[in-house]
């Protein structure tokens, strides 16, 4: 088949997720759907289900099974990502490179949580957010995947962005860089400026219904705007006495937010990955 969207869910949370995301998918595409998964999934959605024979139950489950893609043309799409209409554009792109991804454009792990195993790339080489991946199903993918997943495993990192950015890095693949407009993370601060066409957010969509209502905020305009979640901060620098209060406001909701994200994302560990597993990651999280 020649091209076609791609999930890879493995654990009851994320097949359920992935299910919910497919749901929306098949409102604005005919495209077949395949899932990856370390189970079986009969629900009618999925063209294909592909099984994960050795699930990790973790990052590296992404690039592990990419290659699995029954399509020639795939768009990759995390679990908690959602489409907001068709993007044939992005099969379009594959007939001149082979892979595409937005630029994180907070840059987590890079300017915050740093992988010292890859220190060696300049700073100038930005993070990619790996949400959204329209890729080939060729030799030289193939290639650049078994760096990625080489990277991922003999660095022992966290994130499966940090090991992409270094396995683009180290190879020539044909890489091309996509809008925010197609991977436009709603949980974090955004600027965009067009039509958002894909929004990606683990926090604040958990069904469809507020799903549309988001969209419809997001779509009001295609004027240059911005989307305010608090995990940064607002300033205004070339007005002194808003950014003051700005700062403020920043202050007080980061804090609510936080105790929010926290909360959930301690009820989201303990289902999946039981009470030792949910300490220890805390105690990580602390110590660092």
């Amino acid at each position: 088949m020649e091209c076609g969207i791609v999930y890879i869910a493995t654990g009851e949370e994320y097949i359920k997720d992935a299910i919910e995301s497919a749901k929306n998918t098949r409102k604005h595409t005919e495209l077949p759907i395949a899932l990856i998964s370390d189970r079986n999934v009969d629900d009618d959605l999925f063209s294909e289900v592909i099984i994960d024979q050795e699930p990790h139950h973790s990052f590296i489950d992404k690039p592990r099974n990419l290659m699995k893609t029954p399509f020639d043309k795939s768009l990759f799409l995390d679990t908690d990502v959602y489409l907001m209409k068709d993007v044939p554009e992005l099969f379009d792109i594959l007939d001149t490179f082979d892979i595409a991804t937005t630029i994180d454009p907070n840059e987590w792990e890079l300017r915050y949580d740093r992988d010292r195993a890859f220190e060696e790339i300049p700073e100038s080489f930005p993070l990619f957010q790996t949400g959204v991946i329209p890729y080939r199903s060729n030799e030289n993918i193939s290639k650049f995947i078994d760096k990625w997943l080489m990277l991922h495993e003999e660095n022992d990192v966290r994130s499966d962005q940090s090991s992409f950015r270094a396995a683009l890095y180290e190879t020539d693949i044909k890489h091309t860089t996509l809008s925010d407009l197609y991977n436009c993370l709603l949980g974090w601060p955004m600027q965009v400026t067009g039509e958002v066409k894909i929004v990606h957010d683990s926090d604040h969509i958990d069904n469809l219904s507020k799903l549309d209502a988001i969209v419809r905020r997001v779509n009001e305009t295609d004027e240059p705007r911005i989307f305010f979640t608090p995990r940064g901060s607002l300033c205004a620098p070339l007005w002194p006495r808003g950014d003051l209060i700005l700062k403020c406001f920043s202050k007080i909701s980061k804090s609510l937010f936080s105790t929010k994200v926290l909360i959930s994302r301690g009820i989201r560990a303990l289902r999946e990955r039981g009470l030792r597993y949910t300490i220890n990651e805390t105690i990580k999280k602390i110590s660092n």
